[in-house]
């Protein structure tokens, strides 16, 4: 009888720890793995001498940097051995992210452009365009990583004219996100400034198995 009864405990245990994640347990899942990828991403292509970029306003798209990027990468190379001489040499990046997640703006995208992922993701961006809302987060729940420091961006830096870019390496801004009803499936949008009239913003869509959140289409937006 004891036996059963200590099972029993053991099985009640097991599905309480086995709740459901909600809306909040899963946004800050998905920004720590676009976060934890564009860092890592960006230390690689810092490290290893990528090709210029091209100037503002040219015709250079998003897909062909990020190809030639991607090839650059491909070189078989001891990357994570020149990220962490970086680090040592240049100490680790300074990022701020917005504590507030904006409404993401998409009149001007039509739904031709992003034929090849609405096909799984038709609900979830249609949900992704009736977002009204902005909402707060706290930063302090993205983890960092290796490769840098996190802290909040600050409102009062849009007032002034470096727009905190004499602060920090990188800011960071994204956008609400949209998610499927299991929580399974997502979209958002991820702006990057490396200083003024430097960055760009891209959408992701991320996709959620075992437990673990991926990213499955980027879909660059802009470039200046």
């Amino acid at each position: 009888m004891k036996k059963i009864l200590i099972l029993l405990l053991l099985i009640t245990l097991s599905k309480c720890s086995k709740e459901p994640e909600t809306k909040v347990d899963n946004t800050y899942k998905v920004l720590s793995v676009l976060y934890d990828d564009f860092i890592t991403y960006h230390m690689k292509t810092i490290s290893i001498n990528p090709p210029t970029p091209p100037a503002p306003n040219s015709d250079v798209s998003w897909d062909s940097i990020k190809k030639k990027l991607d090839l650059e990468m491909s070189i078989p190379k001891d990357t994570i051995r020149k990220m962490d001489s970086l680090i040592r040499k240049d100490g680790r990046l300074i990022v701020a992210i917005n504590p507030t997640l904006f409404i993401p703006y998409t009149d001007n995208i039509k739904n031709e452009h992003l034929k090849k992922y609405l096909i799984n993701y038709g609900k979830v961006f249609s949900s992704f365009r009736k977002i009204k809302d902005t909402l707060p987060i706290d930063v302090s729940k993205i983890p960092v990583n290796k490769y840098s420091y996190i802290f909040p961006y600050q409102e009062y830096f849009d007032r002034m004219t470096s727009k905190g870019y004499d602060k920090y390496d990188i800011i960071i801004n994204f956008s609400r996100i949209a998610f499927n009803e299991n929580n399974t499936k997502a979209i958002v949008i991820m702006g990057v400034g490396f200083g003024k009239l430097n960055g760009f913003s891209a959408m992701y869509f991320l996709e959620k198995k075992n437990d673990k959140w991926y990213i499955k289409y980027e879909k660059g937006l802009t470039i200046s």
